[in-house]
């Protein structure tokens, strides 16, 4: 979650070349000053801040020339001993709870309590900074460390400068990175209809906006159809035009119980007088009988995608290609939301880009996918990876839920 949320705030970003995150990888002086400028929503202004910095060793030409002395500026950052910064060492625990601590605001709370390292270290467990995020004072610390430290920072109460004069005073308000400077909020709710379908009703919803409780939102490139029915944490911030946009939603974990059944693995589904009764296996090498799932008689099917009324012929995967994935968005013991996805595959004889038109090497089926065709939506997957229609080559596998 603390990746996620730092890479849709652009604090925190994966790296371009591969998307990759790397958690265990350790984190430079350098990339922290970013971080760090960034939490503080200042981003913007480290881009046009590329004048020499105080410190002899960061050249004016060093990627985060900008953003080192926005946070020297900020007071987050200070240099060593001897005036340098070390931009390409990496930063050890200690030192990057000592700026987080700054960042919010806390640094007259650790000077008070022994200053550095031990009085910072005191602060930011006090304040919940290290809650997941514990190391060794002078361990290298690493990306996934850093996030989850960062990620704690961002709805700690701030410190403010209330009193002025020979005897200032700091007082904790109740202001966040998060809210207050990042202008973000985080929410949570059930997800109730998307683009796709609905879960009360007929229609869905236009591109690009998903229906949380009673408001719906702006997604933009965000693709929130796979959240369909759950209970949900999101992430908005106000676009260009002045809506709520939604740039990162997760699962609430402690609200959903979520069980997949693979079409292999799929037995049968029967009514009783309380509820249905999906059968299933967990190992079928293994297990001496099938396992249950109880689905509550009310439940709520989505097959491919779309709203049905529950049929049990819809949900019966046996010698199907496909997988059920049961919901619970009520902790009740029973299941109440039901999702089919059904595929049909075909192996690919010839694409015609131009048209959309894919043909099956053994006559199966012809599929459109016409780029013209406002009324159509569609994804191809391989993996985590996004492809395009001329992607597809003779002999790749379709496996197609429509």
């Amino acid at each position: 979650e603390a990746a996620e949320t730092l890479g849709a705030l652009k604090i925190m970003v994966g790296y371009a070349e591969t998307g990759l995150f790397r958690p265990d990888d350790t984190i430079l002086r350098s990339e922290f000053a970013k971080v760090a400028v960034a939490a503080l929503g200042l981003g913007d202004v480290a881009e046009a801040s590329n004048y020499p910095t105080r410190f002899p060793d960061v050249v004016s030409n060093h990627w985060a020339n900008g953003y080192i002395n926005v946070a020297s500026n900020q007071g987050l950052v200070i240099g060593d001993d001897v005036g340098t910064f070390r931009p390409d060492d990496t930063i050890t625990y200690a030192e990057a709870m000592t700026i987080l601590v700054r960042v919010i605001g806390h640094e007259p709370s650790a000077i008070s309590k022994g200053a550095y390292p031990s009085g910072y270290l005191v602060v930011g467990a006090e304040n919940d900074l290290s809650k997941n995020a514990n190391a060794g004072a002078n361990d290298p610390a690493s990306r996934g460390l850093v996030a989850q430290m960062t990620f704690n920072a961002l709805t700690a109460k701030m410190m403010e400068q209330t009193g002025f004069g020979e005897n200032p005073v700091y007082t904790v308000v109740d202001k966040t990175l998060l809210k207050n400077k990042l202008k973000t909020d985080k929410l949570t709710g059930q997800v109730v209809a998307t683009s796709q379908t609905k879960l009360n009703g007929a229609g869905s919803l236009k591109k690009g906006e998903v229906q949380i409780g009673d408001e719906i939102y702006q997604t933009g490139d965000l693709d929130a159809t796979n959240m369909l029915g759950y209970n949900v944490v999101f992430y908005t911030q106000e676009n260009q035009y002045g809506d709520n946009e939604v740039i990162l939603i997760r699962p609430e974990a402690a609200k959903n119980v979520a069980l997949t059944i693979s079409a292999d693995n799929f037995e049968s589904i029967s009514d009783l007088a309380s509820k249905k009764l999906v059968s299933y296996w967990k190992d079928k090498e293994t297990d001496r009988r099938a396992s249950e799932a109880d689905v509550d008689l009310d439940a709520k099917l989505i097959y491919n995608g779309k709203s049905e009324t529950m049929d049990n012929a819809l949900v019966n995967l046996k010698d199907k290609a496909g997988m059920v994935n049961l919901l619970d968005t009520n902790r009740d013991g029973k299941y109440d939301l039901v999702f089919v996805t059904e595929y049909k595959n075909i192996v690919v004889d010839e694409v015609l880009p131009t048209t959309g038109k894919i043909t099956d090497k053994y006559g199966a089926a012809t599929i459109v996918l016409d780029p013209d065709d406002a009324d159509l939506s569609y994804t191809i997957e391989k993996g985590t990876q996004k492809l395009a229609l001329a992607d597809l080559k003779e002999w790749d596998v379709l496996s197609i839920a429509e």
